[in-house]
């Protein structure tokens, strides 16, 4: 899919309580489900974006392998492509912590040669390299929101002096990982989803390292709060620019901020999504398919446990 701008999907969960476990104690007959709803709610999505997990592909890699060819075949039957998202740094959903990165502060990233970059190796030669011509794929997400420790809102530009060897040490890492990837020399293009709180910079930070730019744009407050939509406003509109300026795509791998209030909800996800298509951003949306044990952590799918969509949310058909 080379037109990025067409991309609509949503980022799915094998267990939405984000249990990792789930690729190696993997349900195909709850992912077939809830991906056939999916389409059947909202048959103009054609874009999944999946959280990988290196850690627990090192508990049984063939197993991994497996579930994933798995997910990437039912996905392929429903007129799905993939974004894999290699590693994640945000607290709700990681699985890369300061010491995998930071030289000398784990036994094992010393014992791996002292950068840790070699403790990959294996997963992205997994992974990647099995999947590096794969017309399922269409955006391999090396990381999942870096930098998670620093403060702001849009446009922030500044990290605490105190952060400045982490954030150092985070992006050498993700420069290694883009680098091992480029190596196996995949089709599809690399990125890494950034925060939306540092803006046009936050991009900036990784645009060297990545084929493709990938945002979280999320509008979190009361639409009649014209001073915030202004600023949500400038941002989006400092990353069109940005990305016109470096001539690469950009897509939201995450966007419509999720909510348990109908009414919110979907007045968000049509203001965020038609400022999203007027700036010829594809979008992947935040959650998709609320879980059968009822947990919500972090609520707001569209479709419920049940299989039903909740009302107003055929809103997404609109784009």
């Amino acid at each position: 899919m080379e037109d990025y701008a067409q991309i609509k999907g949503f980022n799915y969960f094998l267990k939405p309580d984000y249990s990792f476990s789930s690729w190696i104690d993997f349900d195909g007959d709850r992912a077939e489900l809830e991906l056939t709803r999916a389409k059947a709610h909202f048959p103009l999505i054609n874009t999944i974006r999946l959280q990988l997990s290196w850690d627990v592909h090192n508990v049984d890699p063939d197993r991994y392998l497996q579930n994933f060819e798995s997910v990437l075949c039912l996905a392929d039957r429903l007129g799905l492509k993939v974004i894999p998202t290699l590693f994640s740094r945000c607290p709700a959903m990681g699985n890369i912590f300061t010491d995998h990165f930071m030289n000398g502060w784990n036994w094992f990233t010393v014992r791996a040669g002292g950068d840790g970059a070699a403790i990959f190796d294996t997963y992205l030669k997994t992974i990647v390299g099995t999947y590096k011509d794969d017309e399922r794929i269409n955006i391999w997400d090396i990381c999942n929101e870096p930098f998670p420790y620093a403060p702001g809102s849009y446009g922030t530009d500044r990290v605490p002096e105190e952060m400045k060897h982490i954030e150092e040490g985070e992006y050498a890492w993700m420069k290694r990982m883009y680098a091992q990837c480029k190596n196996i020399d995949p089709v599809a293009p690399l990125g890494i989803s950034v925060l939306q709180d540092f803006g046009r910079y936050g991009i900036g930070k990784v645009e060297d390292i990545s084929d493709i730019l990938l945002i979280h744009p999320y509008f979190v407050h009361d639409l009649d709060n014209e001073v915030e939509k202004a600023a949500f406003l400038d941002m989006l509109d400092d990353y069109t620019v940005f990305a016109r300026e470096v001539n690469k795509p950009i897509v939201a791998t995450e966007t419509c901020w999720p909510s348990q209030d109908d009414t919110w909800h979907v007045d968000n996800i049509r203001f965020t999504l038609t400022e999203l298509k007027r700036r010829h951003i594809g979008w992947i949306g935040a959650k998709l398919h609320q879980s059968p044990e009822g947990r919500d952590e972090l609520p707001g799918e569209p479709i419920r446990a049940d299989g039903t969509l909740r009302p107003g949310h055929e809103v997404f058909n609109e784009f």
